[in-house]
């Protein structure tokens, strides 16, 4: 009876384990042949670097980049802001002017000066060559001198061009930095020259005959233009004037020279009223769109 017992509880304990041991394995499948197969993301290999690259504009003020090393350009407009711009064609406008800076300091006394009218063709709103065409004249007579220096009314001429730095801008305002050669060919005497009194006490009064030159001059200016009123504009110029060169004078050298100014000053003013002809429409563009041409 207690064998039986005995053998009935070991048979128990055997099933027991058996049975624990089949409960711990966790049967694994195989990966089924038609389930799909997640990829790895692809590296890209065409990206760019970007750290040799420069920021530049082309004539038209498009932005692009450019390899400093191979001198390849690309426009990526992740990486370059887009900045609207003012996009002008070649032939944008001609604006006529009139200088009245010299009548009006005439008005206030001075004893020398013009008038003066020019020309300006805008190309892209940038490049802006200018033809000036003047006249002046002179007389002048010191306080405490014992002469008087005369300059008949005289012509003189400048060419040259103004760059305009707002070129991607409005052309409602601008400012330019120019720069002119000048000729000026006139004539000038000085009259009524006295000199001491001398020996005999009797003063001594001559004139210096009239003598013809011609002198050539190089000139800087900086320009600031505004718009006034639909077409019509004002400006203000700051001017710097050096003499190259001119003829040879066997009484001294002129004092006044026309459209110069005068010998001892060599900075000058002007102030201009001028009216714009546009000679093309102009387009608003993005600095990294293909251009576009004007209607």
């Amino acid at each position: 009876m207690i064998k039986r017992v005995l053998l009935i509880i070991i048979a128990i304990v055997v099933l027991s384990i058996t049975a624990e041991g089949q409960r711990r394995v966790t049967p694994v499948n195989p990966t089924s042949p038609t389930a799909p197969v997640k990829k790895k993301k692809e590296q890209k290999t065409d990206e760019v670097d970007l750290s040799t690259y420069v920021e530049m504009k082309d004539s038209e003020g498009r932005v692009f980049l450019m390899d400093t090393i191979t001198g390849k350009e690309y426009v990526d407009s992740a990486a370059i802001k887009a900045k609207e711009i003012m996009k002008y064609p070649a032939m944008h406008a001609l604006t006529l002017g009139v200088d009245v800076w010299d009548p009006v300091m005439r008005l206030i006394g001075q004893d020398y000066g013009g008038v003066e009218a020019w020309a300006e063709l805008s190309l892209y709103n940038r490049f802006k060559p200018v033809v000036e065409v003047g006249v002046g004249a002179a007389e002048y007579a010191p306080e405490d001198g014992n002469y008087t220096y005369k300059s008949p009314l005289s012509p003189y001429f400048r060419i040259g061009m103004n760059y305009n730095f707002l070129y991607g801008k409005t052309d409602d305002y601008q400012i330019q930095a120019g720069v002119r050669y000048g000729l000026s060919p006139f004539s000038y005497s000085v009259n009524n020259v006295s000199a001491d009194a001398g020996y005999w006490n009797e003063p001594l009064v001559f004139d210096i005959p009239t003598q013809k030159t011609v002198v050539g001059y190089l000139g800087a200016s900086l320009n600031i233009k505004v718009k006034i009123v639909s077409n019509l504009y004002m400006g203000w110029a700051v001017k710097y004037n050096y003499i190259l060169h001119e003829s040879k004078a066997p009484y001294g050298k002129p004092w006044y020279i026309p459209g110069y100014g005068t010998r001892g000053l060599a900075i000058g003013g002007g102030f201009s009223i001028m009216y714009t002809i546009p000679l093309s429409k102009k387009t608003v563009d993005i600095a990294t769109e293909e251009p576009q041409d004007p209607e």
